[in-house]
């Protein structure tokens, strides 16, 4: 059977049932929940939507993702620069102030 035929446990002219009915918002609207540890949460349209209602789209999920794993890098680039140098605590010297010789050179 096609998804997109008619469901048999619906008949044309009838009110439909609670499983033509949710067929038909899957196919229309892509609402369908999710199960497992993501149980609560389902798809709505191209968004993901948590049990309290907040929605996710693709993007800003990608772009959390991107971040975390930037985030993770850089970690790993401090915990290996700390470790290369031989000292864990770093002095920063900071410059002395430009001097201004007021058109002396």
């Amino acid at each position: 059977m096609i998804d997109s035929a008619q469901r048999p446990c619906h008949s044309i002219g009838t009110k439909p049932n609670q499983c033509a009915a949710s067929h038909y918002d899957r196919m229309t609207y892509n609402v369908m929940p999710l199960y497992g540890p993501w149980a609560g949460w389902r798809m709505a349209g191209r968004d993901l939507v948590s049990p309290d209602r907040q929605r996710i789209s693709p993007e800003r999920l990608r772009g959390l993702l991107f971040r975390q794993a930037s985030e993770q890098r850089l970690a790993q680039s401090r915990l290996r620069n700390n470790h290369t140098d031989g000292s864990a605590d770093r002095m920063v010297e900071s410059l002395p102030a430009r001097e201004l010789f007021a058109g002396c050179a």
